[in-house]
């Protein structure tokens, strides 16, 4: 009976801080009238509440730790927020997005980073900023292991998996939105990304145990491009300014979960250029509030790096540590030496990560290519006489330029991931869209066949679903063969509690 009435009040907290974090959103939307037309996407409140309630907690732990009663109350407020503005619309949405968040979170596993997340999220929670001594890794002070902190009370850590877990559902659910709305406005584009990006995420991204930054970093760099392509062919232009600033706002805060998330700056660029922004109209009011919790996140890792960003010794003041060492210590692991002692200059390393990362990578990417690339198989053995790879490429991208400068940059993107820090997770992103671009024509054909459209689609999502509900089965048992039945397998004190 017990295990019922903690499994229920579990839910009962997703869906209290799904709430709460919508009504700290609902409240910065009418503030500064973010967005509200005819698609309305559940992220844009849901990621502008998280944003929010970053931001006043980091001004807060500039004098006090994120002690439980500020957690509490911060918690309480979001609540009378969301009743208040009447938020409750789409309440029934909430509840099923809310129990997709906790089924997705139960035995959520424990990853080989899980010591030094619990040290930066034990940090904030017991700790004003200035208190917090520099260390290498807590240095890298990702904003999402701050929003965890607020999220999670001493006698209730469940909180630690709980954004990571209300991201990951939304995200899935305004991308099958998406991916209507893109259908009914014949936006090609937009209706394969998300389509693949579903198909990724339910089944290569499925194993919540990377409760830490690599996952939410992603998940927010998918809705920054599901919305570059929305944006791209909407005829409303009259909202541009709102649009802008979202897409600035949501770049800064992936930049905040992950430096390596920075290259999505470069197709923020090109989104202004598609739209021949006058440069002077980009510094707004509405902007400059979307840099101020990058400027404070600034100001966190100074206070306890000493660097605007730890390790990047060209933009430290002082140090507390070598960030040039550190920084050689990334990018040899990444490049595959365990040991970290190979030589990261030149090409001699590329032997090294073959050898180390090619066969995972060749084992996700292969099996997620193949199962995207059978369906193009159709036309080519059954339409050879019109099935022509370099005219379809050419005369699709020369119809779609700003798709061409996409892809450009993603190839850049990819580029630069490979040539200096080229480990899986770093690439999440960049890889998959690259999969896209090269994909998208020859897709443009399946989406113009209603009926292919339809069997392939559902085909592929019903495939994800399997090898989401087998991964998770899998996560179940290694959690209980490792910890037992004990779910958070972590104590009061951030330890982990072994059977």
């Amino acid at each position: 009976m017990e295990i019922f009435s903690n499994l229920a009040l579990y839910f009962l907290f997703i869906f209290l801080t799904f709430i709460s974090i919508f009504g700290f959103g609902r409240l910065i939307n009418i503030a500064i009238q973010i967005h509200d037309n005819e698609y309305y996407f559940l992220h844009y409140e849901f990621i502008v509440g998280l944003i929010f309630v970053s931001f006043i907690s980091m001004f807060f732990n500039l004098f006090f730790p994120l002690f439980d009663f500020y957690n509490f109350l911060l918690f309480l407020i979001g609540l009378v927020l969301f009743f208040f503005l009447k938020n409750n619309k789409k309440i029934l949405t909430f509840v099923f997005l809310s129990l997709l968040a906790f089924f997705i979170s139960i035995f959520a596993g424990l990853n080989d980073d899980i010591v030094y997340h619990l040290n930066t999220i034990k940090n904030y929670k017991n700790l004003t900023l200035f208190e917090i001594d520099h260390e290498r890794r807590v240095s890298y002070n990702s904003n999402w292991l701050f929003i965890s902190s607020i999220f999670s009370f001493e006698k209730y850590l469940y909180g630690l998996f709980v954004p990571v877990s209300l991201l990951y559902s939304i995200v899935i659910y305004d991308l099958f939105n998406a991916k209507k709305i893109a259908e009914k406005n014949i936006n090609h584009p937009l209706s394969i990304f998300s389509l693949f990006s579903i198909v990724f995420i339910i089944g290569v991204i499925n194993n919540l145990k990377d409760f830490g930054t690599d996952v939410p970093g992603f998940l927010l760099l998918i809705l920054i491009m599901m919305n570059i392509l929305y944006y791209n062919f909407d005829e409303n232009k009259s909202d541009y300014q709102k649009k802008l600033f979202l897409l600035f706002l949501f770049c800064n805060f992936a930049f905040m979960i992950k430096i390596t998330n920075s290259l999505v700056f470069l197709y923020f660029v090109v989104f202004i250029l598609s739209y021949n922004l006058k440069l002077l109209s980009f510094f707004n009011f509405r902007n400059i509030l979307a840099l101020l919790p990058l400027f404070l996140w600034f100001l966190q890792n100074f206070i306890i790096s000493g660097c605007i960003i730890w390790p990047i010794k060209t933009l430290c003041f002082y140090e507390f540590g070598d960030a040039k060492k550190e920084l050689y210590l990334i990018e040899s692991f990444a490049k595959g030496d365990i040991n970290v002692s190979i030589n990261v200059d030149g090409f001699k390393w590329i032997s090294t990560w073959i050898s180390s990362h090619s066969s995972k990578i060749l084992e996700i990417y292969g099996v997620y290519f193949l199962v995207l690339i059978i369906p193009n198989l159709y036309f080519y053995f059954y339409k050879k006489n019109t099935f022509n790879v370099s005219s379809i490429y050419k005369n699709f991208y020369y119809k779609n330029k700003n798709l061409l400068y996409l892809f450009i940059i993603t190839i850049i993107c990819n580029l630069i991931w490979f040539l200096y820090y080229p480990a899986y997770r770093f690439g999440l992103f960049y890889n998959l869209v690259f999969i896209y671009f090269i994909l998208l024509p020859f897709w443009q054909y399946i989406i113009l066949n209603k009926t292919l459209n339809i069997f392939f689609s559902r085909s592929l999502i019903l495939i994800a679903i399997l090898f989401f509900i087998y991964e998770n089965l899998e996560k179940i048992n290694d959690h209980k063969n490792k910890y037992g039945n004990i779910w958070p397998s972590i104590d009061s004190n951030y330890q982990i509690i072994h059977k």
